[in-house]
C-alpha cells in the first residue's frame, strides 16, 4: 500500500510539474508573440513618422530655397528695369508676389504720402489725391 501511495504521489507530482512546464512554455510563447507584434507595430509607426518628418523637412527646405530664388529673381528683374519708371518696378514686384497680396502701394517717405497703388484689377493706379496718412 505504501508503495502504491508513493507511486501515486510521484505520478501526481510529475504530471503537475509537466503541466507547470507546459503552462510556462505557453506563457513564454504568448509573451514572445505579443513582444514581436508590439515591436513590429512600433517599427511601423517609427518608419511612418520618419517618412512624415522627412517629407516635411524636404518641403520646408524646398520652400526656403524657393523664397531665396524668388528674391534673386526679383533682384534680377529690378536690375533689368533699373532706370525705368517706378510703375514698371511696381509691376515687377506685383508679378513676383503672384497673388499672395491683394494690394500693393508705393509710399513716399519725403512727403509721407501714398503715390501709387496696385490692386485687384492688375493695373497701376496713380493716386489722384495724396493725403498724409501717417501723422506724428
Amino acid at each position: 500500500m505504501q508503495h502504491a501511495t508513493r507511486r501515486f504521489a510521484t505520478r501526481t507530482l510529475i504530471s503537475h510539474v509537466l503541466l507547470l512546464v507546459v503552462i510556462i512554455a505557453s506563457v513564454i510563447v504568448a509573451t514572445r508573440s505579443v513582444y514581436e507584434g508590439a515591436r513590429r507595430q512600433a517599427m511601423t509607426q517609427a518608419i511612418v513618422r520618419q517618412e512624415l518628418l522627412a517629407r516635411q523637412t524636404s518641403r520646408g527646405i524646398g520652400n526656403f530655397y524657393d523664397s531665396i530664388l524668388s528674391d534673386l529673381n526679383l533682384i534680377k528683374h529690378a536690375e533689368e528695369h533699373a532706370g525705368t519708371d517706378a510703375d514698371a518696378m511696381t509691376a515687377a514686384v506685383w508679378n513676383q508676389l503672384q497673388g499672395r497680396v491683394t494690394h500693393l502701394f508705393a509710399y513716399d517717405r519725403a512727403s509721407n504720402t501714398v503715390t501709387r497703388r496696385f490692386g485687384d484689377e492688375d493695373k497701376i493706379f496713380p493716386v489722384q489725391q495724396t493725403e498724409t496718412w501717417r501723422k506724428f
